[in-house]
């Protein structure tokens, strides 16, 4: 069965995935605040769904997370899919079709993230997290 098919079969269905393959469907980031803002760029080996980025902030912050789908194909492809402020929090959690757009991409297709740093403290840990289909 093709990934056009599962994700067929998926969208008829009701069930939503809770778990996902550790690895190599997820990437983990790091980045202090005040030396630089955050600038993430990852691809996967095969051809994916995001399925949800999470970020956790050292302290409370007001900074603004871009995610970007960078497209292998150009940069005229290229789609801002998630822009949202922490707004004074420690977290934030970004899932595919709830605050974040469903997004499919392909082998060297990349996911780029970005934070600002104005506020110029805390460190940032995070993850995203991918379903590879094939």
């Amino acid at each position: 069965m093709g990934w056009e098919e599962r994700l067929e079969k998926e969208q008829d269905s009701d069930v939503k995935t809770v778990a996902i393959q550790v690895s190599p469907g997820r990437q983990s980031f790091t980045q202090n605040l005040a030396t630089a803002v955050l600038a993430v760029s990852t691809s996967f080996a095969a051809k994916f769904r995001i399925l949800q980025i999470t970020i956790h902030s050292t302290v409370a912050i007001t900074e603004t997370v871009t995610v970007t789908f960078n497209s292998l194909i150009g940069d005229a492809y290229d789609t801002i899919i998630a822009k949202l402020g922490f707004g004074g929090t420690q977290d934030m959690v970004l899932i595919a079709g709830d605050n974040m757009a469903k997004v499919f991409g392909d082998e060297g297709d990349e996911i780029d993230i970005a934070c600002t740093n104005g506020g110029g403290v805390g460190v940032l840990s995070g993850e995203i997290m991918v379903q590879l289909l094939e």
